[in-house]
């Protein structure tokens, strides 16, 4: 990957940056994470993602030696390490993890607690080939038969690193749709998220999206409501029965390295024109003005050709 990563207090080459077997993010997955993106090589909504990370370590009760504003300026210095390594028109994702440290049953229960919890920061290549096409040709959806785990299990506030649900979720969807998404509903029927991304409905003027609390509050679904409500349209946040994803005018998914995504196939069958719809131009239009770059431009020219081949 190159550059500079920070693990457990040191600093250290990106490519040597690796947990020990014996960590409990490896061990048992409980370990909870942030992931940012830079937008001509500032890291975009540090403060919401950090706040977002601060409940995520108080629900699961993993206190970093590290305060939060420590993690700030370390992450800050990773952006600006491994930014000066990359093209001008380049960007990277960046990740902030922290897990429950060593796990006592390998190391002792007195050396796991001396080790406390594992801090970590380090970015990588966005590879934009994954959605650059996407942004003209959307995405597939579909519902998945595996329901979304009740919050009295894990709280949704909590970005958790365990994608385990999610991998099964998806497996089971694509056997139904193998180029499908897939989407989770509760146990009501009423739909929540996707494996790394939150929905927003179109009827009208009216985007909708399921109401906080029933799925993670993105940071890029809080974006997306901004400038939607700023080019007049209403915000709805409410229950939204899987059913009804059918009558929607576009549907998008939001999500950190995409940003915004139209979703033109629900089920198998098309979402308006099957083509994305002219709202999803404003929103991302709005995005690219507002961090001076063309998002959707980016994108096209980058995923162009292969890494490390570009002329």
């Amino acid at each position: 990957m190159g550059g500079v990563a920070y693990l457990s207090g040191a600093w250290v080459p990106a490519e040597t940056a690796a947990l020990p077997v014996t960590d409990l993010g490896v061990v048992g997955g409980i370990a909870v994470a942030e992931m940012l993106r830079t937008f001509r090589h500032q890291a975009f909504r540090v403060t919401e993602h950090l706040q977002r990370l601060e409940t995520s370590m108080a629900l699961t009760g993993l206190p970093p030696r590290e305060s939060l504003s420590e993690i700030q300026s370390i992450l800050l210095r990773v952006v600006e390490t491994n930014t000066a390594t990359i093209a001008a028109d380049d960007d990277l994702g960046v990740i902030v993890f922290v897990t429950g440290g060593a796990n006592p049953t390998y190391v002792g229960r007195a050396s796991a607690q001396k080790q406390g919890c594992t801090v970590g920061v380090h970015t990588f290549p966005l590879h934009f080939e994954n959605w650059a096409a996407a942004y003209e040709t959307g995405v597939r959806l579909a519902l998945s038969p595996i329901p979304t785990v009740p919050s009295m299990i894990v709280d949704r506030r909590i970005k958790a690193r365990s994608r385990l649900p999610w991998h099964l979720a998806d497996r089971a969807t694509r056997a139904i749709d193998p180029q499908a998404i897939a989407l989770l509903a509760d146990e009501a029927g009423m739909v929540t998220e996707t494996a790394a991304a939150n929905l927003c409905m179109v009827r009208g003027s009216v985007v909708s999206s399921p109401p906080i609390g029933t799925a993670l509050e993105g940071v890029s679904l809080q974006v997306v409501l901004e400038f939607a409500r700023e080019l007049g349209y209403t915000i709805q946040r409410r229950p939204i029965p899987a059913d009804e994803l059918s009558e929607a005018d576009e549907l998008w998914l939001t999500t950190t390295p995409s940003c915004l995504l139209p979703v033109c196939w629900w089920q198998g069958n098309p979402i308006g024109t099957g083509r994305p719809g002219p709202i999803f131009r404003q929103i991302i239009d709005l995005w690219s003005q507002r961090v001076q770059l063309d998002i959707m431009g980016q994108a096209r020219s980058i995923a162009a050709f292969p890494r490390g081949e570009r002329p």
